[in-house]
């Protein structure tokens, strides 16, 4: 797995091998307890999260086989329900809890956060390898 800058966008790209295989879901908003400032403490905020994962192909055509995307979803919707302060950490606890699945070799989750600035998008990206 490496990252590779496409215009202004940096994707992540597999080490296209016959045994690679991506899955991921992309743009999932979730109402996360997130931020460190007084006024975000005890309310929920929209942020954006994708997820890419390096997985094994499923041998069979079987949904027991493959990595679900509602259980990448239900991560999202578990990370969000426990307040964080920073996006940085968001990330990192989703791509974890992704790897906890043994199919799973490589996680690189970006999380946007469009309230915090006035104007643009912050956010965040980070990619973990299988230890």
């Amino acid at each position: 797995m490496k990252l590779e800058t496409i215009g202004n966008r940096i994707d992540v790209v597999a080490a296209r091998t016959p045994s690679t295989c991506l899955v991921g879901v992309e743009n999932y908003p979730v109402q996360a307890l997130i931020g460190v400032y007084a006024h975000e403490l005890n309310c929920r905020q929209l942020l954006i999260v994708t997820t890419t994962l390096e997985v094994d192909p499923p041998e069979a055509d079987s949904l027991e086989q493959a990595v679900n995307y509602s259980q990448i979803t239900t991560v999202i919707e578990a990370v969000a329900s426990n307040h964080t302060k920073l996006i940085e950490c968001f990330a990192t606890k989703v791509a974890r809890a992704c790897l906890m699945d043994p199919r799973v070799a490589f996680a690189h989750v970006r999380v946007q956060k469009p309230s915090a600035l006035p104007a643009g998008i912050a956010w965040t990206e980070i990619s973990l390898p299988k230890r």
